[in-house]
């Protein structure tokens, strides 16, 4: 029987947890300095230290075994961006207001209490950083932990909401057409309240515009082919992926012509 350490290292997970496609939807940057709690042996630990090229990684865990892996693979990788450390459940070995972000990765459905979890989490932020969190949904899958343990998404929400008294969370693909086409911007939380003495407390900062991941290419293929007048014909393939809108930006010589353009297989 496999270890836990090969379990969370097999290839054939990849097809249904890409660590790159993944990390496209996180609002990571590459100055920023990371806490992947229960970062296990490194899975999502070593594709955000190769991507952190100016930040740093704070890889925490609870079992020895593997930080054990962590560190081995982190060696192998030679990787000096990463500290990694033993935490407990509830307590982080990491500066109160010291990291920009914090990656949890299938672990919120561990803890007996995730209010506290994320909120000694949380301690370690520093204002306006961000919390991505990837879980297990409770729907039948082969593999994963017992339906009992996981999460709703609204159940996420409940939890992300804090303090709000007197009103209850919605899920924004419910929002009415209407409601939604009132703004340009995504609506990211919603709530729907019944009583006039409902609370829903709102910490609001405007931050610096910066770079984030939004597209991967996977790759690229170009053939070119010279015709007997001598010109040049030449064929490019994209292989990418966008987390964003779906397009692609190529500068080009001003004297080059484009005969045919197919995104998908579809003439565009």
């Amino acid at each position: 029987m496999p270890s836990s350490v090969e379990r969370m290292l097999r290839p054939e997970r990849a097809e249904t947890l890409d660590p790159f496609r993944v990390m496209s939807h996180c609002p990571v940057t590459p100055r920023d300095i990371v806490a992947d709690i229960g970062c296990g042996p490194g899975y999502f630990t070593i594709p955000l230290a190769k991507f952190l090229v100016h930040g740093k990684v704070f890889a925490l865990d609870t079992s020895d075994e593997m930080i054990e892996s962590c560190q081995t693979r982190l060696n192998e990788a030679r990787l000096g961006n990463v500290e990694v450390l033993k935490c407990q459940e509830y307590e982080f070995p990491v500066d109160p207001d010291s990291v920009d972000g914090i990656f949890i990765s299938v672990v919120l459905h561990h803890p007996s209490d995730r209010v506290r979890f994320l909120s000694a989490a949380q301690e370690m932020l520093k204002p306006g950083g961000w919390c991505f969190i990837i879980e297990w949904q409770p729907r039948e899958t082969e593999s994963g932990p017992p339906q009992e343990v996981r999460i709703t998404t609204e159940g996420l929400r409940e939890i992300a909401a804090g303090s709000v008294q007197n009103a209850s969370t919605v899920d924004v693909r419910e929002l009415p057409t209407a409601i939604l086409g009132q703004t340009n911007w995504p609506v990211l939380l919603a709530f729907k309240y019944r009583k006039q003495d409902f609370a829903i407390p709102l910490d609001i900062r405007q931050h610096d515009g910066v770079d984030m991941l939004v597209t991967i290419v996977d790759s690229l293929a170009a053939t070119s082919v010279m015709t007997r007048d001598g010109r040049r014909m030449t064929q490019l393939v994209y292989s990418m992926r966008n987390n964003r809108a779906q397009f692609l930006r190529l500068d080009i010589p001003a004297d080059l012509e484009i005969w045919s353009t197919f995104v998908g297989g579809r003439a565009v």
